[in-house]
């Protein structure tokens, strides 16, 4: 940003300014106008039939607030500072008593105090790009903390700025009271310089003594200071010279080269200035560590004393636990041999299944071979006898029960109590893989019981860390932050609970295949 300085300070009545003689005019006695405190508000909030010198005016300009957030808070707060009474000593003429009176300030004491702080950019140029506009307003922003500081110094307030962008010029005009004396002239550095003086003198007896000249010698080094103020506060960083090309009578190659050599030190200023708020950010950043870890210590000085009392309450059931580990490993190994048991004895009865299927098939067989056995050992018999031919021996067959071989029907009696006896021995076996299956389902449930204890302590520890944890980040952490490290803490405590599950069931299965396999 090339260009020099400009700020103006300016104070206002309710009445506006007065002709010599008395006389309430439209000019003031240098020329100017005789702006009112309502005009000059009308003015910058750009109310309509006020702002005739603007082209097109914007009817919504941006507002910044302090103690008001807009102009009809202003003007109601500016009411109530014209309505401040004000004492002052008083002596009777009469008996030379001295006392105090109050009175109403006069229509004539200044009761608002404006400055306004102009940029050598232009609105158009400002409104077309979004990056100038933002560097404006910064320039703005640094503007308002140096009028706020000295403002409030004072005894004043901030009450709001406003920025305007449909002039030439990019600009800010900020506004101040003061609600407890009624009057700003303590808020004007010149005016104030003036009545400090003036007040000095009073005090001495000698008020008479300020002459107009020494009064304006004042009120100019005053204003002068706090034009070195503003440069020095803001002007200087935003690349801008003190003075223009006329006051030091430089060419036009020197001014420019010396808005140059302004502008690249704002720029290395600035710099510089972001690489020390980084370093000191990161010096705050150690330190807040450095913090959370000392505290961290003293917090894990009362874990560990509290988990000495847990553990000499736990010191039971952990002998108990050891105790019961090798029973544990034994039921463990006992459920193993249970399931490859089960595993057996459910391919036997697969096998038996089988062979009762093919037995019953060659039964079927055997039965039609029986009977095909029993017609030709009947038929020989008949023929051995020699009462019967060939030819009778079927009509004798129908007519008669067969009598069978009594070797052969010993055989296929033999052949038929077979499948009979492997039904009665898998009945045996499913029997005894039942009660298998019930010790097993109540060894597991036992082992079961033993894990759920085991998690509820584990979950306990966790709930205690997150607990420690979630004090860390409501002090340390700020509230804005807060969720979202809460959200971290969760997620990581989520990531640990998954590994520690997947640790965990990897080395039982590994251990399940390895039992399998002995």
């Amino acid at each position: 940003m090339r260009g020099y300085q400009f700020g103006h300070v300016e104070t206002w009545s309710q009445q506006g300014a007065t002709k010599s003689g008395g006389k309430v005019g439209r000019a003031r006695k240098n020329g100017q106008r005789a702006w009112r405190a309502q005009q000059v508000l009308d003015e910058a909030e750009r109310v309509e039939g006020s702002c005739d010198h603007v082209h097109r005016p914007d009817r919504t300009p941006q507002i910044i607030p302090g103690s008001c957030g807009s102009f009809d808070e202003l003007r109601a707060a500016h009411e109530q500072a014209t309505n401040v009474r004000q004492s002052f000593p008083y002596t009777d003429p009469k008996t030379g008593v001295k006392t105090t009176r109050q009175r109403k300030l006069r229509k004539d004491a200044h009761t608002l105090y404006s400055s306004v702080f102009s940029l050598p950019i232009t609105s158009a140029e400002a409104r077309a790009d979004p990056a100038l506009m933002k560097e404006c307003r910064a320039v703005f922003d640094d503007f308002i903390a140096f009028e706020k500081g000295r403002i409030e110094a004072a005894g004043g307030e901030f009450a709001l700025a406003v920025i305007h962008t449909d002039e030439a010029q990019m600009h800010i005009h900020l506004f101040a009271l003061d609600r407890e004396r009624g009057s700003v002239i303590d808020l004007h550095p010149g005016r104030a310089a003036f009545e400090d003086s003036r007040r000095h003198l009073r005090a001495c007896g000698r008020e008479r003594s300020l002459s107009k000249e020494a009064g304006d010698k004042l009120y100019k080094e005053a204003m002068r200071e706090w034009q070195d103020d503003l440069y020095e506060a803001v002007s200087r960083h935003a690349g801008l010279l003190r003075f223009g090309p006329r006051r030091e009578r430089l060419s036009r190659a020197e001014y420019r080269s010396r808005m140059a050599a302004r502008e690249q030190n704002a720029m290395d200023e600035r710099r510089a200035a972001e690489a020390r708020k980084t370093r000191e950010a990161a010096e705050g950043l150690k330190r807040a560590a450095d913090g959370l870890f000392e505290l961290g210590n003293e917090q894990l000085a009362e874990i560990a004393a509290d988990r000495a009392a847990v553990n000499e309450e736990k010191e039971r059931d952990e002998i108990l636990r050891r105790k019961n580990a090798s029973q544990a490993e034994a039921n463990v190994a006992r459920a193993r041999e249970l399931d490859a048991q089960e595993r057996s004895l459910r391919d036997a009865r697969e096998d038996l299944i089988a062979q009762k299927k093919e037995i019953a098939e060659k039964e079927k067989i055997a039965d039609r071979r029986y009977r095909s056995a029993d017609a030709v050992l009947a038929t020989a018999d008949l023929l051995g006898q020699g009462e019967s031919t060939p030819d009778q021996v079927p009509e004798l067959l129908k007519s008669m029960p067969t009598q069978a071989n009594q070797n052969v029907h010993a055989k296929l009696a033999r052949m038929r109590r077979a499948p009979h006896a492997a039904t009665r021995l898998a009945e045996m076996f499913g029997a005894a893989l039942i009660r298998l299956r019930t010790t097993a389902q109540s060894e597991a449930e036992a082992l079961v019981e033993n894990e759920r204890r085991e998690l509820a302590d584990g979950l306990d520890a966790v709930a205690r860390v997150t607990e420690f944890a979630a004090q860390l980040i409501a002090r340390f952490v700020p509230p804005a932050s807060r969720e979202n490290e809460h959200g971290k803490l969760r997620k990581l405590l989520m990531n640990v609970a998954r590994v520690k599950t997947r640790n965990e069931r990897r080395k039982r299965d590994d251990k399940d295949r390895g039992g399998d396999e002995r």
